[in-house]
Parts: C-alpha cells; sequence; structure tokens
C-alpha cells in the first residue's frame, strides 16, 4: 500500500508485532541497472533458494545490464536525511501536500584507491539502483510480493569525489546520491542474512574487477604468444598485475576462422608477475589474429575482460 493518500484504498491498521522488522545501518552500496537491455526490469527473485550459486550468478553475470557491482568496503559516516515534504501554503494559512522530500544519502569511503572514483561516476551515466549491505540484511525495494527491487537513483544524482590525505583523514572517496522520490518507505524491506546460504555477503560478494591484457611483442611466434595482465591499480609506474592464473583459467579464439582454439599451457613468468607464456595445441597461420578470454573458473571469475575485445593477438 502507497504511503500517499488515494481514493479507495483502504486505511492500513496501525497495530504492529512484538518485534517489528528492522532495516539496520546501512554498510554498503551495491549497484545494478535498473534494465536489462531488452526492457526487462531487475529484480531479486526472493522465493527462489538463495544460496552460493544465485548470488555469484549476479555478481559474475556476463550480461552488463544484469551484473551486481558492490563497492570493495564497507562504507563510514553514513547518511540518509530526508528532505522536508512539500507544501503549497495558500494566504489562509492552509497547508496541502504536495510530495514527500526527496531521501539524500551521504558516506565516505575510506583508503580506497584514486581510480575508483571515474568507475563509480561512470555508473550515473545510465538509469541505476542499489541495493544496500546493513547489518541486518540486503535492502531493497519491495513493490510487490516475491521481489526485490533495487532502489532507484535520482538521474544524474551520483557523484563521487576523492578526498585526498590529510592531517586528520586517509585517502578517501565521499559518496553522494539522492533516491528517486517514487520511492516508498514503507515498501523498503530487507533480505536477512539468516535466508542466505552458503555465501559470507561480506567477504565473498565482491564483484567484478577490471583488468587489462597488453602483448609482448617479443615472446611470439605460430604457436606461441605472451601477454602482460593487470588491474586498473598501481602507480605512474606500472599497474598491479594480476597473478596466479593457470592454463584452465584462460580461453582462445580464432577471430579469423571463427573457431575456438585448444591452449596446451598458461605459464606465469617468475621474474615478471602477471606476465603469461602461451602454448597453442595447434599451429596457427601467423596472419591469424587471436582473442585471449578468461573462463568461469573460481580463479577467473572475479576478474573482467570485456576490454580484452579490443586487443587481438598477433603471430608472427
Amino acid at each position: 500500500m502507497s504511503a500517499e493518500c488515494l481514493c479507495g484504498q483502504l486505511i492500513g491498521n496501525l497495530r504492529s508485532p512484538n518485534c517489528p522488522p528492522q532495516i539496520g545501518k546501512i554498510k554498503r552500496v551495491n549497484f545494478q541497472s535498473l534494465y536489462q537491455d531488452d526492457g526487462t526490469a531487475n529484480y531479486i527473485d526472493t522465493t527462489a533458494t538463495l544460496n552460493a550459486a544465485f548470488w555469484n550468478a549476479l555478481q559474475y553475470n556476463t550480461d552488463t545490464s544484469i551484473r551486481i557491482y558492490p563497492l570493495p568496503e564497507d562504507m563510514e559516516e553514513v547518511d540518509t536525511p530526508k528532505e522536508e515534504s512539500v507544501f503549497k501554503v495558500y494566504a489562509s494559512g492552509r497547508k496541502v501536500k504536495i510530495r514527500q522530500g526527496a531521501r539524500n544519502f551521504t558516506s565516505t569511503l575510506p583508503v580506497v584507491a584514486a581510480a575508483l572514483v571515474d568507475k563509480i561516476n561512470s555508473r550515473g551515466c545510465s538509469k541505476q539502483g542499489v541495493y544496500f549491505h546493513t547489518t541486518k540484511g540486503i535492502l531493497g525495494w519491495r513493490k510487490e510480493a516475491g521481489a526485490l527491487y533495487p532502489i532507484p537513483l535520482s538521474q544524474d544524482s551520483l557523484d563521487a569525489v576523492l578526498g585526498l590525505e590529510n592531517e586528520t583523514d586517509p585517502q578517501r572517496i565521499m559518496l553522494v546520491m539522492q533516491w528517486a522520490n517514487n520511492v516508498v518507505d514503507g515498501q523498503l524491506a530487507i533480505i536477512p542474512y539468516s535466508e542466505i546460504d552458503g555465501i559470507d555477503m561480506q567477504t565473498e560478494f565482491l564483484g567484478k574487477m577490471d583488468t587489462n591484457i597488453e602483448q609482448v611483442a617479443a615472446a611470439r611466434s605460430a604457436t606461441t604468444f605472451s601477454v602482460d595482465i593487470s588491474t586498473d591499480y598501481g602507480d605512474a609506474i606500472s599497474r598491479q598485475p594480476v597473478t596466479g592464473l593457470v592454463t584452465a583459467d584462460f580461453t582462445l579464439y580464432n577471430d579469423t576462422d571463427s573457431t575456438s582454439e585448444t591452449l596446451t599451457s598458461a605459464t606465469e613468468s617468475t621474474t615478471v608477475p602477471g606476465r603469461y607464456a602461451f602454448v597453442i595445441s595447434t599451429s596457427e597461420t601467423v596472419t591469424d589474429l587471436l582473442t585471449l578470454g578468461l573462463s568461469s573458473t573460481d580463479a577467473a571469475k572475479p576478474f573482467a575482460y570485456d576490454s580484452w575485445d579490443d586487443v587481438s593477438i598477433a603471430l608472427q
């Protein structure tokens, strides 16, 4: 039932249970597009089995319009003030309620990388919603039975600002956003952590990390090539390497022949972390262009490789 006055609706009774459900303190933000690419609204099916497979399908989904994007750390100094409702005040002094005030959100994300600022702000370019980790569960918007929707954000309200370290504060990101005005407070609800099985939402629901590849030009032949794999994080000299992957974590596709290829081995360098030497099981035509990808193995699935499609492996 809406919190606004609608003719024909029954007025709700006011008695509540002895132990009324509590939302808890907001700790972390999880972004999700409000709509999939085909126009379908995103939501969490609360009638499903809420196990590790369910949540992994959301955080690692290959469809970026379905994927959930958690922020990597708990927030501090979270505040969710709601503006005063808007009234029309007539000369007689009579007040007529026009609409409820908007709910704003401010928080601080301490000790995070500067590169994260642009990643957060880029999410404000489309229709976004948010779920929240709270101290009691996953918070969203229960508009109908069996579904928990992301709380929609007011368009263009998302803003992340980098704060540099000073005498009293570490490096941090200040995060600001506003909830859409149509969000009804009485329809906010959580999925309690007690209903989630097989996954620690605090430590195992962390989403994907962007990665990059660069071919090592000097190490290639008709059956071999090498690449450096790194994240977007690091210093002005080098990015942090992605280490510990093995042959099963990779896929290889021949763009020229439109065929999948088999890798004999993928070996990480012992002297250059994140540098991998690959051997292809069959000899390729040296003019063919190849695309390297990642498998859905446990080691590889936390890493996003969307940008790798723009990097063709050349042989000689």
